[in-house]
Formats: structure tokens, sequence, C-alpha cells
């Protein structure tokens, strides 16, 4: 399955920039696969001298090593962070067939941080971002990532232009409704407005009856 796919792109959506973890973070995962891998070479001899079971346990710990080690670059390679035109996206790939996905349009986020911590972090400038929303249960960490400080300077400039083109809509919907009353009368405006009253007030009393 393609990255683009598993974050669900829209047709015309954008990606502006794509962050996945340090890999350097991932060097005990490697050890192991190189363990595993090279392993049975130095068991080779006793191994042979089982027969078909030695044969059997040979190719059985290859292919567990090959195993692990497909499985944590496909770990790595979708446990991603993806910023768009449109929104910030956070892919949480926790096993082969476990992953998480969670969004958070521009227009929802409040404040982005980072932080670089301890003596390898420092030196090798890796680090989090958190990403707080208007919902304390959809926050977002991007962990471990290289460069954390430009991740959070491209959302803040994002979510500014969000911010303004979102100001700018309202005032054009402010100029549309200004120009579209100024044709009409005074009878039709009050018109207007006992039409909009009663549809408030019906819109009222459905949710009253819903709540019920």
């Amino acid at each position: 399955m393609s990255l683009k796919k598993a974050i669900n792109l829209k047709d015309d959506e954008q990606v502006l920039y794509i962050a996945h973890q340090f890999p350097l973070t991932y060097w005990p995962k490697v050890l192991i696969t190189f363990a595993l891998l090279i392993l049975p070479f130095f068991l080779l001899f006793p191994l042979f001298d089982l027969g078909w079971w030695g044969l059997g346990i040979f190719i059985a710990i290859i292919f567990v090593g090959l195993l692990y080690g497909a499985s944590q670059a496909m770990k790595w390679y979708y446990n991603v962070f993806v910023v768009t035109g449109e929104r910030v996206i956070d892919v949480d790939q926790k096993g082969l067939f476990d992953r998480t996905v969670s969004v958070a349009p521009y227009q929802n986020i409040q404040d982005v941080s980072y932080r670089i911590k301890g003596v390898w972090q420092t030196i090798f400038r890796y680090g989090n971002v958190l990403i707080d929303t208007t919902s304390s249960s959809s926050n977002l960490e991007v962990r471990k990532i290289s460069h954390p400080h430009v991740l959070q300077e491209l959302i803040d400039e994002l979510k500014i232009e969000a911010q303004d083109q979102e100001v700018k809509n309202g005032d054009e919907k402010i100029e549309a409704l200004k120009e579209f009353t100024d044709k009409l009368s005074i009878g039709e405006i009050k018109g207007l407005i006992k039409k909009l009253k009663k549809d408030e007030r019906d819109e009222a009393v459905k949710d009253f009856l819903e709540d019920k």
C-alpha cells in the first residue's frame, strides 16, 4: 500500500512536508535484525550436524530475522507525520495490522511547540513536536523527528494563513450579504428577519425535542 492511500489524501490535496522518526532511534531494532541474520552462520556446523532439523532451525532463524526487519522498516515508513495545504495528518503504525490516523485542520490548532531533551537529542538535533488543538482529546505529538523546529515553524505559518483566510471569507460573506440587503425594500428586509427568527425558533424546538 502506498503512503498516499494510507493517509487518505484528497485528490487536490498538496503534501508540503513529511516527517519520519530520526533513523538513529531505530538502532536497537537494526541491531536485533542483524543479530538474527548473522547468528545462524555462527551456528552453521552445529546445526548442520543435526541434519534436517538443523537445516530447518537455520532457515527459521533467518526467516524470523527477515520478517522482523521488514516489519520494523514498515513501521518506520508508515509511522509518519504529514503536513498538507489543508491539515496535518499523524499516522501511528504500531504493528503490521494496527494503524491509527489522526487529523487536525489548521483552524483547530491552538499552539505548536517542540522539545529537545537529553544529550543525544541535542547532539543530533532531533526531538518531539506537540500540537495543541481545540479538543484536548485529539492533541498530537510527533516523536523523535529531525529538526523539530522546522516543523513547528511551518505549522505556525500555515495556521496563521488559515486564520487570515477564514477572516477574509467571513468579510466576503458580510459584503455579499450587505450587497444583497441593499437591493431589498424595507418590507422585504422585515419579512426576511421574521423568517430567520422563525427558522431559528423552529431549530431550537427541534434540538430540545431531540435532547428529550
